[in-house]
């Protein structure tokens, strides 16, 4: 159990970091925080079983890993979740609820809406410790040390989950602002993905995969296995498509960006329908 709580946190803290570099900075901030990182597009990636084993066993040669070694985490507010109306839903997101207005909703009965909202998560880097911890995999590309000490704050907007009940079935559509991640000044995010695309023993097929993005301000990579997630279009957006490998009470999703906003899908639906369920929601206002 030790063992596994310590690959979940190493893989944690590299998960955020990684993540991190794969969004636009698309405005500026009064103060210290001047980049705001957002998603705009997806890529789906390949994980092979061989690469978890390498991800593994490269976690296992970092020896003891703990979070609270790479910085320090602070939580902002209170998550919530309450059902509301669309009209209070729509106050507090503050943008217009899109709907699907199609005949694949026929029969169901008028969505309930609720409201969920997370509180803001900052981590403050300890880039020696984070260091001492790549050059313990062999790595010779370190983060530089004046991002020691930089805070780094991941913002989330309150989401709306609409649930659409029938009988016994049931489906959802969520959507709400993509959320943020806030850079300092002075953080040079291409020296920090070079350092960690260049850690010894990372997985050649994903390594070969995230390099190979050439847009990556711009792109967040999905990891997903062959045949369960692809990348398709919505209404002229890009989105992914998943299907869960076996069969579940929501077997497929949908999730498509567009001006800023994150849109999904939730259900027994074929690719087909769900983008019909989410072109219908394009076109309603």
């Amino acid at each position: 159990m030790l063992r596994q709580r310590r690959i979940l946190a190493t893989a944690a803290i590299i998960a955020v970091v990684v993540t991190a570099l794969w969004f636009e900075p698309v405005r500026g901030l009064a103060g210290d925080f001047l980049d705001v990182f957002r998603v705009r597009r997806f890529k789906v990636i390949s994980v092979t079983p061989q690469d978890m084993a390498q991800l593994e066993e490269l976690l296992r040669r970092g020896g003891n890993a703990d979070l609270a070694n790479f910085g320090r985490v602070e939580v902002a507010g209170e998550a919530s979740r309450r059902w509301v109306t669309a009209a209070q839903a729509e106050q507090t997101l503050g943008f217009p609820l899109r709907l699907p207005q199609h005949r694949l909703v026929s029969g169901y009965k008028e969505p309930e809406h609720h409201l969920e909202v997370m509180p803001s998560v900052t981590f403050a880097l300890r880039a020696e410790n984070i260091n001492s911890f790549l050059r313990s995999l062999g790595s010779h590309d370190l983060l530089p040390p004046t991002l020691d000490g930089k805070t780094f704050t991941i913002k989330p907007y309150p989401i709306c989950t609409s649930v659409y009940r029938r009988d016994s079935t049931s489906f959802s559509v969520v959507q709400g602002r993509t959320p943020e991640l806030v850079m300092p000044a002075g953080v040079n995010a291409a020296e920090v993905r070079n350092a960690l695309l260049l850690i010894p023993g990372l997985p050649e097929n994903l390594r070969r995969q995230l390099e190979s993005i050439e847009d990556w301000r711009h792109t967040l990579p999905v990891p997903g296995a062959q045949g369960q997630a692809r990348e398709v279009t919505v209404a002229g957006s890009p989105g992914v498509f998943w299907t869960a490998p076996e069969q579940r009470p929501m077997p497929s999703a949908l999730v498509w960006e567009h001006d800023g906003l994150l849109y999904g899908i939730q259900g027994s639906f074929t690719l087909a329908e769900a983008q019909d369920l989410a072109s219908s929601m394009m076109r309603a206002r």
